[in-house]
């Protein structure tokens, strides 16, 4: 039977009136933190969200002391991170601030792609000869939920994204904006190279599929494979 460690980090401020908070990354898999004893967070079996976690409204006790403490139950055999990472600590209004920014800034970004996307696809009903663009709009989309994705991971706040579900979708996203790149590239600029653009989809239509079916076990073997993909399509265009 395998044991888990358990991590312990103490604080000391001054203003023990004031509330605190923390930003941090968390291992995957199943686990719980405290602070002076308290429960403030707890994962599980069902509940392995992926997006930073915000712990606010930490108070110091008497002495100025936060005794923060990670109990790692069980570890997600796919992690590769068996340890809390990225941790920020600060009064409770500024990590929220942090949180809130940084979140809104990636849907910002995300949003100007999809913007992007859509007016392509207004172009496309207008002019329907124009098959590049629908390629555009698709690299657009791919864009943004690469954004989403990332980070702060801030499609985990509107739908449940899993540590295998966030490795999956990671590596279909990227391959995806790839692909619709190169398809972009080439209707658009060298509408002759049909036979690239057959072996290019079907390449990456295997690979998608790939991705979506195999173990996360070999997924993570065969990580290379997603660079394999992007330097075709990038090396592909540069020729």
């Amino acid at each position: 039977m395998e044991i888990y460690p358990t991590y312990q980090l103490d604080l000391q401020v001054q203003d023990t009136e004031r509330y605190y908070g923390f930003y941090i990354h968390l291992p995957h898999g199943i686990l719980s933190v405290s602070a002076n004893g308290q429960r403030l967070y707890q994962t599980s079996t069902q509940n392995r969200q992926m997006s930073p976690t915000v712990l606010a409204s930490i108070q110091p006790d008497e002495n100025g002391l936060i005794r923060l403490t990670f109990q790692l139950e069980e570890m997600d055999r796919h992690s590769w991170l068996p340890t809390p990472r990225s941790l920020y600590f600060g009064p409770s209004e500024n990590i929220e601030r942090k949180n809130a920014i940084e979140s809104l800034l990636q849907m910002a970004v995300a949003a100007i792609m999809l913007i992007h996307a859509i007016y392509a696809c207004i172009l496309k009903a207008i002019k329907p000869a124009k098959k590049g663009i629908l390629f555009f709009a698709l690299a657009a989309f791919f864009a943004a939920a690469s954004v989403l994705i990332s980070d702060n991971k801030v499609l985990g706040y509107f739908i449940a994204l899993n540590s295998e579900w966030d490795k999956r979708l990671t590596y279909l996203f990227y391959a995806g904006l790839s692909l619709s790149f190169l398809l972009f590239v080439l209707r658009t600029f060298a509408p002759s190279y049909k036979r690239t653009v057959r072996v290019a989809s079907t390449l990456f239509g295997l690979y998608f599929v790939y991705l979506l079916l195999v173990p996360l076990s070999l997924l993570h073997k065969t990580g290379f494979l997603l660079a394999v993909a992007i330097v075709f399509a990038f090396s592909t265009i540069s020729c």
